[in-house]
């Protein structure tokens, strides 16, 4: 029997198998095509080699293992976007981003408490929020708490964005529970190599009709002797999304029942808002020699949403009457950052890498609410709520190669530590015209401590090569000590007996992978890794005494944790590649909210258990030199345990069944690239509470294309739900099939939760 034919059979026929899976499991995933890989400019490795060359090859990853590595030597899940493919879709915030990508959602908020549309965080193999580490040229961003929202990072100026499946705290310490997703910015170098020359600029325009959206970018760049600097300023306006596939009642096809008052927001509708984004990045690089790499960032990012509440306009149960309530959100995120890039051969140490960065974040909630009253009264309330986080962070790491016999390592390690300071203020303060009285209410609400939190942590890792590289085993540990000390102001409330105290933990974390290659195109791979989150300042220092019950602090809370395991085969071929894998993870002390306690007082605590597993795959295979195909899915399932010796349920967090397929042209000659992706979702037929909502499996369809007369203009056209689909995401079962009543069918109907119907965007660059 021939081997090799037998071998390349066997490749071929799985690289078929995961093209076709995603329509034969009428799913949602993502493959990127390889050409989405490329770089604008020679300066990026992995850069895929010109069409007609037969050579392939992957993207790179540098979060993996905190170096540059092909993502077919790293033993897990990692997507590479680069800046080439967020050009061709348009994209514009996280959601878009993650559109393609199996397993991974991004949900946005539509709640009568949180009308600005944000988008939520990420969630990657069923865990979301501040269980997935985000990072800006590894610099953390704001926490979510129950009050705001983690959507401070918009596309504007990022070079490529990279997203690990699975925990990764061994290497980049807490919160990296479930998975990281890392922004890098553009360089100096990215917009000069493009230009060829000392000097490069470049000016985007985009618009969309999903929410009547226009953004400009402008960039400049220069080069001088041994600098380089780069000034981008970027802006976007738009509105509330469009919505027109919800429906108002279930006589028009709604899964609920809503009824509104006259001159309120449609049910399913989001109120009316005007929405500002700006991005302001400035970068200065001094490279005095070839072992010397310093630069210094400046990065500024505001977004505000002003919005006219309008769902509860009009008369209220008890006889009030709403006339108007105004609300703004600001969001705003500054970086200072200076790095040093070094590289010493001195001895085992070959780089030395270290960044210094300050990141005030901030969410900023304003609103003047008018009242008339049952009474006949009228009033006007201020409400004021914001919420910052300051990090201050410091890394350095070390890189090394050396040998010991016949073995390989490369050697990193590090230091990884910040200090954060954490404010929480809130005031209500009501005028009652008719009266003439003002009342003043300090930190309602989810009120809690003010806090400084210290990271200082420690890793190391070694990537062993044996048999001549053919494999690599890479273990790695890390150390974090984790501190959270209050300083509660004279607004805070603390419940008698539950005054907050100060909170530490030492954590050690870790990780074993091996990538094995079989020959010249199989590869197969296995990881043993670890990760866990700390308690935030909110669930341990939540206070608020009521007449009825207390919110009350817990500083007994642990940290979140979780085992996980995954192993899989990949192939590499001329004319196409694939990747199989498949995940267990066991996580423990999930953190919930609103816990009872015996005497009726409410806290956080410790409770949850949640075990999740799933099957991930992706293939892509190159027609001709123009023409390639792509296609990925992900099926995730999983289970719960609120305590010990209660039931085991469905666990919600986990997507079912879904995949993509894309078609894709690229022909450089003519300047035209086009891509054609179906992305199909299996409905949910397991959820937690028998009440929730189970949404149906639909499939929708989008278009992309990119097309370059000339060296200097590129103009583009996108078409998302080409078909005008409606459908809901899986994240809806957090809706009951029936609302418990008609309040809550008013303020949170379901039918907010409809996804996007057809919309068009429509852009173009410019380079000189």
């Amino acid at each position: 029997m021939n081997t090799t034919r037998l071998t390349n059979g066997l490749g071929h026929g799985l690289l078929a198998l995961c093209l076709t899976l995603p329509v034969t499991a009428f799913g949602q995933s993502a493959a990127q095509p390889v050409a989405a890989e490329r770089e604008d400019d020679d300066r990026t490795e992995g850069a895929d080699a010109p069409a007609g060359t037969g050579e392939r090859l992957p993207p790179l990853s540098v979060i993996a293992t905190r170096g540059t590595r092909s993502v077919d030597d790293i033993p897990g899940n990692v997507t590479v976007i680069d800046r080439q493919e967020l050009d061709l879709r348009m994209v514009e915030d996280i959601g878009e981003l993650v559109r393609h990508l199996p397993g991974i959602q991004v949900d946005r908020q539509t709640s009568g408490t949180n009308p600005f549309g944000d988008r939520t965080g990420f969630t990657i193999r069923g865990v979301s929020g501040n269980r997935i580490l985000t990072l800006v040229d590894g610099s953390r961003t704001l926490e979510r708490i129950t009050d705001n929202t983690r959507d401070v990072v918009e596309l504007t100026h990022m070079k490529r964005v990279e997203i690990q499946r699975g925990p990764a705290s061994a290497l980049w310490g807490s919160d990296a529970l479930g998975g990281v997703v890392a922004f890098e910015t553009m360089d100096p170098e990215d917009y000069l190599a493009v230009s060829g020359r000392d000097t490069a600029f470049r000016f985007d325009t985009t618009h969309s009709t999903l929410d009547n959206a226009t953004g400009g970018v402008g960039a400049a760049a220069l080069r001088y002797g041994d600098f380089a600097a780069s000034l981008s300023l970027g802006r976007r306006v738009g509105h509330e999304p469009e919505n027109r596939n919800a429906r108002s009642s279930k006589a028009a096809g709604a899964v609920w029942d809503c009824y509104r008052n006259p001159g309120a927001t449609l049910c399913g509708q989001l109120d009316p808002a005007d929405i500002r984004a700006d991005n302001v990045l400035a970068k200065l690089v001094w490279t005095p020699g070839s072992d010397h790499r310093i630069g210094l960032t400046l990065e500024h990012f505001e977004r505000e949403t002003e919005v006219e509440q309008l769902y509860d306009h009009g008369y209220d149960a008890a006889g009030n009457f709403v006339a108007n309530y105004d609300r703004t959100q600001t969001l705003s995120r500054q970086r200072i950052a200076l790095e040093h890039d070094w590289t010493v051969d001195i001895g085992p140490i070959e780089t030395i890498r270290w960044q210094l960065s300050h990141s005030p974040q901030k969410s900023r909630r304003e609103g003047t609410r008018d009242r008339i009253l049952a009474n006949g009264s009228s009033e006007t309330r201020y409400d004021y709520l914001e919420y910052e986080e300051a990090f201050t962070e410091f890394d350095a790491q070390f890189d090394g190669g050396f040998a010991t016999g016949p073995l390989s390592h490369r050697l990193t390690w590090g230091i990884d530590g910040d200090y954060t300071e954490t404010d929480y203020e809130r005031i209500d303060t009501t005028v009652n015209h008719t009266t003439g009285t003002t009342t003043v209410a300090r930190a309602g609400g989810f009120n809690f401590a003010n806090a400084t939190t210290i990271r200082a942590d420690a890793y190391v890792q070694d990537e062993i090569g044996l048999w001549n590289g053919r494999l690599r085993v890479t273990p790695a540990l890390r150390l974090a000590h984790y501190a959270i000390d209050p300083h509660p102001n004279a607004d805070y409330k603390p419940v008698d007996g539950a005054e907050p105290r100060k909170v530490t933990e030492t954590e050690p974390t870790w990780k074993l992978g091996a990538v094995l290659d079989l020959d010249d195109s199989y590869s197969v791979y296995a990881q043993y890794a670890e990760g866990f989150k700390m308690p935030t300042a909110q669930q341990l220092y939540t206070s608020l005494p009521s007449t009825s019950f207390n919110l009350v602090p817990n500083p007994n809370l642990r940290p979140e944790s979780v085992k996980n395991y995954e192993a899989g085969l990949r192939g590499r071929f001329r004319d196409g590649s694939f990747s199989v894998g498949g995940f267990y993870a066991d996580y423990t002390d999930f953190i919930q909210s609103f816990v009872f306690l015996p005497n009726g007082d409410i806290t956080y605590d410790n409770l949850t258990t949640v075990k999740v597993w799933g099957l991930e795959a992706s293939g892509e295979l190159y027609l001709d030199d123009l023409w390639s195909v792509t296609g990925a899915l992900s099926a995730q399932r999983g289970k719960q345990q609120a305590s010990p010796g209660e039931d085991t349920t469905a666990f919600d967090g986990a997507i079912p069944l879904g995949g993509t397929l894309g078609l894709h042209y690229d022909d450089s000659e003519m300047g035209l690239r086009a891509s054609l992706y179906g992305t199909f979702q299996r409905g949910v037929t397991r959820t937690a509470g028998s009440n929730a909502y189970k949404p149906g499996g639909y499939g929708v369809f989008d278009f992309a294309a990119a097309w370059t007369p000339a060296h200097w203009i590129t103009l583009r056209l996108g078409i998302d739900n080409i078909f005008d689909k409606r459908y809901f995401p899986s994240s809806a079962t957090a809706y009951a099939a029936q609302p418990s009543g008609t309040s809550v069918a008013n303020t949170n109907p379901i039918e907010a939760q409809v996804q996007p119907g057809r919309a068009f965007s429509l852009g173009a660059t410019l380079t000189f």
